[in-house]
């Protein structure tokens, strides 16, 4: 049998368990010995109570921060271990080597819709990656003083722009008629 490498990325215990019908405790106990032999390295994730996104990745504990500001949501969040924190499971590379092991060599729909927002959903069940797919305009990489210009046609209302390495966000508000050239 052959997987997918997004299937062997942020691998949520509790979820492969439901899929393969073994308990939460046997599922986790697998993982957690799937480590500890090297079949898969552990993470921890911060991740927005909003809209799912991961907002920080760290191997261990001690760097989680008690505040922390999601640049999708534009909002700023206390950070509780118990609603906030996620721990997934991803193969090591020396078992396979996976695109995901790489985030700088994915294509950038891969970067943007995958690499932060797996299993992510809103409070009302809605996929975070369906919602940015069906929101964003253009996604480009830019290299220093790079310049691109797009041509879009943009409603009334606010056009967000944001760099996830750099977590830098710009914002504009659009409003009155539509230009027609």
């Amino acid at each position: 049998m052959s997987v997918d490498d997004y299937s062997l990325f942020r691998v949520n215990p509790l979820k492969f368990g439901i899929e393969i019908n073994i308990s939460e405790q046997e599922a986790i106990d697998l993982f957690l010995y799937g480590v500890k032999i090297g079949l898969f390295e552990m993470n921890w994730h911060l991740i927005c109570p909003l809209c799912g996104d991961v907002v920080v990745s760290f191997t261990t504990l001690r760097s989680v921060d008690s505040h922390f500001h999601c640049d999708l949501c534009r909002r700023d969040f206390e950070a509780t271990l118990d609603d906030f924190i996620e721990v997934s499971f991803t193969i090591t590379p020396t078992i396979r080597h996976i695109v995901f092991h790489d985030p700088d060599s994915l294509p950038i729909e891969d970067y943007f819709l995958k690499l932060f927002t797996k299993g992510a959903t809103f409070p009302d069940g809605t996929k975070s990656v369906d919602l940015l797919q069906k929101l964003t305009k253009v996604l480009t990489y830019l290299e220093p003083n790079q310049r691109k210009e797009y041509e879009l046609k943009i409603p009334p209302g606010f056009l967000v722009g944001f760099d996830r390495l750099n977590h830098a966000e710009l914002f504009f508000n659009i409003s009155g008629e539509a230009e027609t050239r």
